[in-house]
């Protein structure tokens, strides 16, 4: 069976005084997610241009997405992160059915989101994000552990000692073998950005929401994410929980190349060719 890295070319950068390439290989990592349902006026609110729709999953409420992910092995080494994302329509400008767009993200194996906050744990990590993708990506305080059965992140600002917001899932038992895109937009440069990550999985679990998945916010933190959350969500109970012990993943991008990115990556080659 051919592996996913196969007929894949990269080329080699230096970011962050760091060797690196593009596209990004992922060798190991995990991840955990919750769903949870939010103001769907809030969230368009939140999405930078008309052309980003969010999801509906129902009238009235859309979905905001809150994970964490663990990379063990990698491109950009070894780092943790948390997303909060938005899920999207797939930027269809048509009236949004219920349902539709999880449904058709099943039946694909592809999702859409809008990020809007990736803390990130070292600045190999964030410079790639923000190089490459134009993600939202700062130097963060992260841990994830796993007590009692539970896995935890907590995100802490460097500035601060309390956690500005925990998620804490209950992973579901099972779990089926699964190759998803996922596509992320963000806003750079004044217009959307794109990228993919195309992840694979021996084993992906995902269960209902409710009791399996706490959500913890400190609103009075310095940075925007607790409020902005505060704010979106119709509730701290999950509509569902998502458990993804070990998976690869290449990070394809950018979609769009700006002229902030240009000067980016050609100061990266540049520090290549004077370490050479």
């Amino acid at each position: 069976m051919p592996s996913l890295f196969d007929g894949v070319h990269q080329v080699e950068f230096v970011l962050a005084g760091e060797p690196t390439r593009l596209p990004v290989f992922i060798r190991d990592a995990g991840a955990f997610a919750a769903v949870f349902p939010a103001r769907l006026a809030e969230l368009r609110r939140l999405l930078p241009d008309p052309g980003l729709v969010p999801a509906r999953i129902a009238p009235g409420a859309g979905a905001v997405v809150v994970g964490a992910v663990e990379y063990r092995d990698g491109d950009l080494g070894a780092y943790r992160e948390v997303l909060v994302g938005i899920a999207l329509e797939g930027g269809e400008a048509m009236v949004s059915l219920p349902g539709r767009a999880a449904l058709r993200a099943l039946l694909r194996g592809r999702s859409e989101v809008f990020i809007l906050d990736m803390p990130v744990t070292t600045e190999l990590a964030r410079e790639g994000g923000v190089a490459f993708a134009g993600y939202p990506k700062w130097i963060a305080a992260i841990e994830v552990a796993t007590r009692e059965g539970e896995r935890i992140c907590r995100l802490r600002h460097p500035d601060e000692t309390v956690a500005l917001l925990t998620l804490v899932v209950r992973p579901p038992g099972g779990g089926r073998r699964l190759r998803l895109r996922v596509a992320g937009r963000s806003w750079r440069d004044g217009q959307v950005q794109g990228s993919e990550l195309l992840i694979e999985s021996p084993a992906v679990a995902i269960g209902p929401g409710g009791a399996s998945a706490r959500l913890e916010l400190d609103p009075a933190s310095v940075h925007s994410t607790a409020r902005q959350l505060d704010r979106a969500l119709l509730g701290r109970r999950a509509l569902a929980v998502v458990d993804v012990p070990a998976f690869r993943a290449i990070f394809f991008g950018p979609e769009r190349i700006t002229a902030r990115q240009l000067e980016r990556l050609a100061r990266a080659r540049a520090d290549e060719r004077a370490r050479t």
